[in-house]
């Protein structure tokens, strides 16, 4: 009999092991514990930035426009290109602040002469162009050629021979 005991022993003391060890294992019981995992990343911040090229048919960097011999009737038309080398998206104005303003016009009344960009605006007295022209956007890389129209009324008389007018214009890319 006592044979017997002992074999009926050992199966419940390893049948208790096992269910010690799983309870450890499994986290089952009085631990508590959660399981839990992490892992870092990173963020990374970085701003846009909107920078402008200019051009004419024979400089980059700028424009220079010119309108000589204009007469009275006449309508002359010169271009220049507006490149978005930023990285964002931009609206293209152009008009003030006017600089290096210089005028030689003497008694010619100014309201003769008249001013277009493309389609966006129609002809203008120069005397009535106080502030921006918008032109549209350009996407970073794009660019696009703009034509400046510039017209003497049919009526500018006499006082109008030999008269000039030159200033500087700001071109402007705006978010």
């Amino acid at each position: 009999m006592s044979l017997k005991k002992n074999s009926i022993r050992k199966p419940i003391i390893g049948l208790a092991a096992v269910a010690a060890l799983g309870l450890a294992v499994f986290g089952v019981g009085s631990t508590g514990a959660d399981f839990s995992a992490s892992d870092t990343g990173n963020v990374s911040i970085q701003s846009g930035t909107l920078t402008v090229e200019l051009s004419d048919a024979n400089n980059v960097g700028s424009f220079q426009l010119s309108y000589p011999n204009l007469a009275p009737g006449e309508i002359k038309a010169d271009q220049f290109t507006v490149k978005n080398t930023g990285s964002i998206p931009a609206d293209v104005e152009i008009g003030a602040p006017f600089s290096n303003v210089n005028a030689n016009l003497g008694s010619a009344n100014p309201a003769k002469l008249t001013v277009g960009v493309d389609n966006y605006k129609p002809m203008a007295v120069v005397t009535t162009m106080t502030g921006n022209v918008a032109l549209g956007s350009l996407n970073p890389g794009e660019s696009r050629t703009y034509t400046v129209r510039v017209g003497l009324d049919q009526s500018a008389g006499n006082e109008w021979q030999g008269k000039s007018l030159s200033t500087d214009v700001t071109v402007a890319l705006k978010q």
